[in-house]
């Protein structure tokens, strides 16, 4: 080998070398204004990044959480690729430090909800990747003024996240987007007043949905129709019923008017009017029907007086209830007051709405004073919903006992234990220097009540 070859063979190989500059990080690479640091199972931005990046790559990662001023030395990002790591939220200004960021990739994370001020400093970004696996509800992921911050956005991309409600004022703001994608979610229905602000809007994607062609979609399909159709490809244009289910597979736009019906909302409350004593749980069931389904909506009618209290409600399965608000639910709500107080007492409503109409229905609480242990109503014929009590003294039985001790309509038997008394039963006299009790007549004795355990 001639003199100096070993030197002029590493010089070569130096140079087919991609260049690197002073400061990159480990693993990552860098050459120009741009930082690639995709796909090394990163748990956190890297430290060293130069501050001068434009371009920045850290998508494939399993980073979980955007740290604190990560981000604050890169003042001249432009682009910064997130997509397909673990974020599942964003901190409050998160990219406060890049005014410059153009474009932002945040597609396949695990949001589920975002800050009002996550977008923060953000005023000229262009274009917003949030598409795969994001929030079903898009005013949870987005905040009614989160989207507002973001004036000069370009494209929006939200396909493949599960999305079922696009709320009225969910875009709001975006009076220079160009481009929105809503394909591949779970949109059954769609207002003109979601699309409104769009002023500059010029393609729109909503294929892949399940449509549900009934009278609120009148609108879409005369839109596209009389114009909109130059914001859709031909695709596009394919907006596929999914129910009801005369209507299945059928392209909204061969579909006519007069079968996109609905159906005005029906709704039964029983019993309108209940007695409930102090400290008691309530639970009212309101029955709502039609099509589309109704939501279904309590509320308490505000009274004359003020400075009274207010009720604590809320509908079954933790939504928040009324004392001054309104609480939904879809189909069957139920309203459910906690620890009954004089407060609680008044009218309340029941409303179901949908796309066809409201209907209304009043319901009556009346609050006992007393906290005496409610008599033991008459028994009548059996109803929907009774529970049967029977008094097997010979203990207890299971599951699969129980079961077969249903009644001939099906309703739940229980096992009462009376040989095992929670509270030992006491004197039936009343004091002396006590007065009449409340709903005894004159003269009789009222023992207390004895608690027995209850087996199923």
């Amino acid at each position: 080998m001639a003199p100096g070859a070993p030197a002029l063979l590493l010089l070569l190989l130096l140079l087919l070398l991609p260049p690197r500059t002073a400061g990159c990080p480990a693993a990552c690479r860098c050459y120009s204004a741009t930082v690639e640091c995709g796909a090394l199972r990163l748990r956190v931005v890297p430290l060293g990044i130069p501050p001068g990046t434009q371009t920045l790559f850290l998508q494939d990662n399993n980073i979980a959480r955007l740290e604190p001023g990560a981000l604050a030395p890169l003042a001249a990002l432009r682009r910064l690729y997130l997509h397909n790591n673990s974020l599942r939220a964003l901190e409050a200004g998160a990219f406060r430090a890049q005014p410059r960021l153009l474009e932002l990739a945040l597609t396949s994370n695990r949001l589920r909800a975002l800050r009002s001020s996550a977008f923060a400093g953000l005023a000229q970004l262009r274009v917003l990747y949030l598409a795969g696996g994001h929030a079903p509800n898009l005013g949870a992921l987005f905040p009614h003024d989160l989207l507002s911050l973001l004036q000069r956005l370009q494209e929006l991309h939200l396909q493949e996240n599960s999305i079922e409600l696009l709320e009225d004022q969910a875009l709001a703001g975006l009076s220079s987007l160009a481009l929105l994608d809503l394909s591949r979610n779970q949109l059954g229905t769609i207002s003109r007043e979601a699309l409104q602000p769009l002023a500059s809007l010029q393609v729109l994607r909503l294929t892949e949905n399940p449509w549900r062609c009934d009278c609120a979609l009148h609108w879409l399909g005369a839109w596209i129709k009389e114009g909109g159709q130059r914001l859709l490809t031909s695709r596009d244009r394919k907006i596929m019923c999914a129910e009801p289910p005369r209507l299945a597979l059928q392209s909204l736009l061969d579909i006519s008017h007069s079968s996109l019906i609905c159906i005005p909302p029906s709704v039964h409350v029983q019993p309108l009017e209940l007695t409930a004593n102090l400290g008691e749980d309530l639970r009212v069931a309101c029955q709502a029907s039609g099509y589309p389904q109704p939501l279904v909506t309590w509320r308490k009618v505000p009274q004359p007086r003020e400075g009274r209290p207010r009720a604590q409600a809320q509908l079954e399965g933790g939504a928040p209830g009324l004392g001054g608000h309104s609480a939904s639910d879809t189909g069957s709500g139920m309203l459910f007051l906690s620890n009954i107080t004089l407060a609680h007492a008044g009218k309340y409503e029941c409303e179901a709405s949908n796309a066809g109409g409201a209907a209304r229905v009043p319901f009556r609480l009346l609050v006992n004073a007393s906290r005496q242990q409610p008599q033991q109503p008459a028994r009548g014929p059996p109803g929907e919903g009774a529970l049967f009590v029977n008094d097997y003294s010979d203990g207890p039985c299971t599951f699969a006992q129980l079961e077969e001790l249903r009644d001939e309509r099906g309703h739940e038997m229980f096992v009462i234990n009376r040989s095992k008394p929670l509270f030992a039963e006491g004197p039936a006299e009343a004091p002396p220097d006590c007065g009449p009790t409340q709903g005894a007549g004159p003269g009789l004795r009222v023992p207390p009540p004895v608690a027995y355990e209850i087996h199923c």
